[in-house]
């Protein structure tokens, strides 16, 4: 809604999805002027195996139902597979909340979608290190319009501050660590 231009909903709003992106959605609502109090990762609570590119994805079963009672999930959530995946995994999800067979040809089609989308992710898995080869232009989210400089910053905002240096230290923070201690930066 605050993309879209809409008023903020609430001053205080819990962040609740998956993937990557939920960072900066938190940054734009604080600095829309949002408490976000809690960000919660769907996969953490709805199983979240690895799917062959390393991406963390729910876990469903055959008609796309999570392992919570009645939570449902199709599309990107249970893994990148592209448009024509979501909108089968969308259409079983439709049956089984309908309590309707799905057709056979459905359940297949959804199954070579998947397969297809496995044997290319393991394809085309980035190698290790691959975000330091993204400059901060770079769109990560064309949908949300999420460049890498933007989510870098959200990751800077949210990160905890350093910790204060020992009360007990004689000297300044900046002035070099003494055997034993942390080093702790120079000021800016």
């Amino acid at each position: 809604m605050l993309k879209g231009g809409l008023a903020l909903p609430g001053r205080r709003i819990v962040v609740a999805g998956s993937g990557p992106l939920l960072l900066a959605v938190v940054a734009t609502l604080a600095a829309a002027g949002a408490d976000v109090p809690s960000v919660i990762e769907a996969s953490d609570y709805l199983g979240s195996p690895i799917t062959a590119d390393g991406v963390r994805a729910l876990a469903v079963d055959d008609w796309q139902r999570t392992s919570l009672p009645g939570p449902y999930a199709a599309g990107e959530t249970c893994g990148i597979g592209g448009a024509d995946l979501a909108i089968a995994e969308g259409e079983l999800a439709a049956y089984a909340v309908a309590a309707r067979p799905a057709p056979a040809a459905a359940r297949r089609h959804r199954a070579r979608r998947r397969a297809f989308a496995e044997l290319t992710g393991a394809a085309h898995c980035p190698g290790t290190g691959w975000t330091a080869w993204l400059h901060d232009g770079t769109d990560v989210c064309r949908c949300e319009e999420v460049p890498t400089g933007r989510i870098r910053a959200a990751v800077a905002d949210l990160a905890p501050a350093p910790p204060a240096p020992p009360s007990s230290s004689p000297a300044p923070a900046w002035a070099g660590a003494k055997a034993g201690c942390a080093a702790w930066p120079s000021p800016a």
